[in-house]
This record gives C-alpha cells, sequence and structure tokens, in this order.
C-alpha cells in the first residue's frame, strides 16, 4: 500500500512541509479520481443514494478542492482507501461545517443536545488549539476493508495535522465497520458514550452515527510510530501541491 497527501488548491502551506508540484488537470483529475472512488464505495455500502452521484459516478463536494486528501494506492496503482480534512480556524462557526447539514436533519432536541455538546468542546479548546478540522470522506475498499487501510488514513492525517500545527477535530461516524472503535482506540472519543445520545439515526446515510471529537495531542501512544514512519515516507515523497502558496507557519493562529 502507498499513501499520498494532497494539499488543497489555495492557501495555507507551512514552510516546512515538502512539495512535489502538479499542474491544474494532474490536480483536477485525482480530485476526480477521489470523488468517483468514494461514491462507488458509499453506494456499494449502502451509505448513500446513487441518485446522489453525478452522471460520472462522482460524489461531487465542492469542500474536496479546499481540503487536504490522503489516498491509499494498491501495488498496482489502484485507489484502496481516500480521506479528506478540511481546516478551520478555531473560531469557526458550527453552521460553517459540514456536519451541519447533518445536524439540520435530526429531530430538533437531539440538534440541540449535539449543537450545545460541540460548541462547548470549541469554547473549550479555542485558548489552546489553532485549528480545526473536520475529517470526512473516508472510504476503504469493501474488498480491503479487514485491512489496516483505514487505521493508515488515519494516522496520516494526524501526521499531516501535526505538521501543519495544533488541532482539534469534531466529526461524524458511521457505526459500520467498527469505525468509532477504531478511532477511539486512536485516541478519539464520543462525549455523549453512555447517554441515550451516544449513537443516532440519520436517515440520509440509512445508518447510525456517532459523533467523535479528538485533539492532536490525546493520539494513543500505539499510533505514535506509525505516525512518525508516515512524515519520514512525506518527507521523502513530498506533498502533492498544485498552486502552491506559501504563508508563515503561524498563520492559523488567531
Amino acid at each position: 500500500m502507498n499513501l499520498t497527501v494532497i494539499a488543497p488548491s489555495e492557501g495555507q502551506l507551512p514552510i516546512s512541509l515538502p512539495i512535489q508540484e502538479c499542474n491544474q488537470q494532474d490536480y483536477s483529475d485525482l480530485i476526480d479520481e477521489i470523488q468517483r472512488f468514494r461514491g462507488r464505495v458509499y453506494v456499494q455500502d449502502e451509505a448513500i443514494p446513487e441518485a446522489s452521484l453525478d452522471e460520472t459516478g462522482r460524489q461531487y463536494s465542492e469542500v474536496d478542492y479546499r481540503s487536504w486528501h490522503v489516498v491509499a494506492r494498491t501495488d498496482s496503482g489502484a485507489i484502496c482507501g481516500v480521506m479528506r480534512i478540511p481546516l478551520y480556524s478555531s473560531d469557526t462557526d458550527i453552521d460553517n461545517l459540514q456536519l451541519n447539514s447533518l445536524l439540520q436533519r435530526l429531530e430538533p432536541s437531539e440538534q440541540l443536545v449535539f449543537r450545545h455538546t460541540i460548541q462547548s468542546f470549541l469554547e473549550e479548546s479555542s485558548g489552546t488549539y489553532e485549528m480545526l478540522c473536520e475529517p470526512g470522506g473516508w472510504a476503504v475498499d469493501l474488498k480491503l476493508i479487514s485491512q489496516s487501510i483505514g487505521t493508515s488514513l488515519a494516522a496520516c492525517g494526524l501526521a499531516v495535522v501535526q505538521w501543519i500545527g495544533s488541532a482539534i477535530s469534531v466529526s461524524t461516524v458511521t457505526v459500520k465497520h467498527n469505525a468509532p472503535k477504531l478511532l477511539k482506540y486512536m485516541g478519539a472519543w464520543n462525549p455523549l458514550q453512555h447517554t441515550s445520545h451516544e449513537r443516532f439515526k440519520d436517515w440520509y446515510h440509512s445508518c447510525e452515527m456517532e459523533i467523535i471529537f479528538f485533539a492532536h495531542d490525546r493520539a494513543s501512544a500505539q499510533l505514535i510510530p506509525m505516525v512518525e514512519q508516515i512524515k519520514g515516507h512525506i518527507e521523502n515523497t513530498g506533498v502533492l501541491v498544485y498552486q502552491p502558496v506559501t504563508i508563515p507557519e503561524d498563520a492559523y493562529t488567531n
């Protein structure tokens, strides 16, 4: 398995991050490939309706173009796993996050609980962490789901975030394929665990979900060797960048 990191098409790159430039067509082709892979896996897994894909089979999203991406490929070059990581300033409003659309699908009373929980976490963390990230678009080839691809994607995402600065993350995760259990093993937590809101049903994704919090400095000790190994890999291969923009390393601070 080979891992590739793709930077957003605009903005914020730390000076220390090694880069490998690509042209606009290559970048567009990569995002298209990610969106088609993600769309195919999600439809096969009955996580989204097939009607949500465009005519080329992509699960198209504008957020893909302003996100970091981690792509896992087999030795033959075929994509076997993807994950995206949009970054925000730590004071970003919940309404501007991707998960806001999911919250709006919940019953008002349930929505209130989740909004309060997320807002409290953001407020408590704002003075300590520079960034907020919202990992998502996590997809692994269903034929290879038992392998360590999901762990490698998450570890690579953590390596990228640690390279850029200090961050917390908020995301919603399907309970399929033991995804929450894997993330908790890596140091994440469900703030509503052992309550009646530990899991919730999302009609659009046709499955139960959990809300997951994470802080880059709370990663489990078991994960650190993998993260360091991936950092070494990135140093050797560089991050794919279209129209790189270099800014000061403290650019995410408020």
